[in-house]
């Protein structure tokens, strides 16, 4: 009833010409509808694109980033950087000129050594005392004044020196310098110590090491010992007896030496490890016999008196 009554108003209203419209509007949507298809797909890569195109400008915040990558600095380097940037700058520079005008440290040493200036050592008085040979001086000792150590020592080494050349009267003597211990030197005689310098000496011969005056004194004994009256004293006579006994008759050495002219003979006696000689056609009992020292030299054995007269 109501839709009927709806056409009838309507088609009093338009008479017959709305009426057909009325019948003829599904088939005018169902164009509309195809129209607004096409435009829609014709349409919607169009607004695909604006669209896409859009989405890239709002996508790229390009402005934003700069803008904030720039603010960012000015506001670090405003309150960070820009305001303690000159304090730092000038302690920077301030070291620096700290560290290159540094000559200091001599006038500092320089200071140290003048405010504490080392304690000079004592001075030590010092008193000598010769070493003798017979009538010859070798060397001087040195030890502090008043001690007397310097006269013991010396006589320490006189006897030393005595047994030394004892021992080795019948053999050849070397005498050398050798360092130490310390700045100290000795003298050696075949070896044997004879004597060490000591830091008196080296005081006393004004020498910072003992080995100089060491071998001054080697050179010096050297000569003394090759001096005639040394060599008979402890070399020509060394080592052979004072007295002989051969076939009954007792010899007593004269301390004297003969020439060798070929005329020495022997048979091969021998007294006390010594082959006895005597001249050449010289008939029992001898009167003179003769035996070699360390220097092949015929030192001569005379018969007592008594003896030689009986």
């Amino acid at each position: 009833m109501h839709k009927s009554c709806a056409l009838l108003l309507l088609v009093a209203l338009f008479g017959g010409s709305g009426l057909g419209w009325f019948v003829d509007r599904p088939a005018i949507a169902q164009t509309q509808s195809k129209k607004t298809k096409k435009t829609t797909a014709k349409a919607t890569p169009v607004k695909a694109k604006k669209k896409v195109k859009a989405t890239k400008k709002k996508a790229v915040p390009a402005n934003t980033k700069k803008k904030t990558v720039k603010a960012t600095p000015v506001k670090t380097k405003k309150r960070v950087r820009v305001k303690p940037a000159p304090v730092k700058a000038s302690r920077r520079t301030k070291l620096k000129t700290l560290k290159v005008a540094r000559p200091a440290p001599t006038k500092r040493r320089t200071l140290k050594v003048k405010a504490r200036p080392k304690p000079a050592p004592p001075k030590i008085v010092l008193e000598g005392e010769p070493v003798r040979l017979l009538n010859y001086t070798l060397f001087t000792l040195y030890a502090p004044k008043g001690s007397g150590q310097a006269t013991t020592r010396a006589r320490l080494v006189e006897n030393r020196l005595t047994q030394l050349l004892k021992t080795f009267a019948e053999k050849p003597l070397e005498v050398q310098a050798f360092p130490g211990p310390g700045k100290a030197a000795q003298v050696m005689i075949n070896n044997q110590s004879l004597v060490t310098l000591t830091q008196y000496e080296l005081l006393g011969n004004g020498a910072p090491h003992g080995l100089g005056p060491a071998r001054q004194w080697a050179g010096n004994l050297r000569q003394i010992l090759n001096k005639g009256d040394i060599q008979d004293a402890y070399f020509t006579y060394a080592g052979l007896p004072s007295l002989l006994n051969l076939g009954g008759v007792t010899y007593q050495m004269n301390r004297q030496l003969a020439k060798d002219y070929g005329l020495f003979t022997t048979d091969g006696t021998q007294q006390q490890e010594r082959v006895v000689y005597w001249r050449d056609g010289e008939q029992r009992p001898f009167q003179t016999i003769y035996l070699l020292n360390r220097n092949r030299q015929f030192v001569v054995y005379a018969a007592r008196q008594e003896q030689a007269a009986q």
